[in-house]
């Protein structure tokens, strides 16, 4: 059985996963690393696709203080914070 602080904790990882989507956007389109300076940009990149890894660990770590997740729950973990990072991130790029 799913605690009810899973959804409290996870729902705080997806937040902050979506808004440092946001933020990495934002400083790509004003800085321009993503055109111009391209060599530098790539680092950013890089940062960029290993952030939701740590995040989503993060969660499941966090969780799994609390009590012992199994891996299904850890399954449900990920996409439950990829899932709330989406609803932040899809309607900033939409708007912007």
């Amino acid at each position: 059985m799913i605690n009810t602080t899973f959804f409290k904790s996870t729902l705080k990882q997806g937040i902050i996963m979506g808004f440092s989507f946001c933020l990495y956007t934002t400083l790509m389109w004003l800085t321009k690393l993503d055109t111009v300076y391209l060599n530098i940009g790539q680092y950013f990149d890089m940062a960029i696709l290993i952030l939701p890894i740590l995040i989503i660990l993060w969660a499941i770590k966090q969780e799994n203080n609390l009590y012992t997740v199994t891996t299904v729950q850890r399954i449900i973990i990920a996409i439950f914070v990829g899932a709330v990072s989406y609803l932040i991130y899809d309607p900033f790029i939409y708007i912007s």
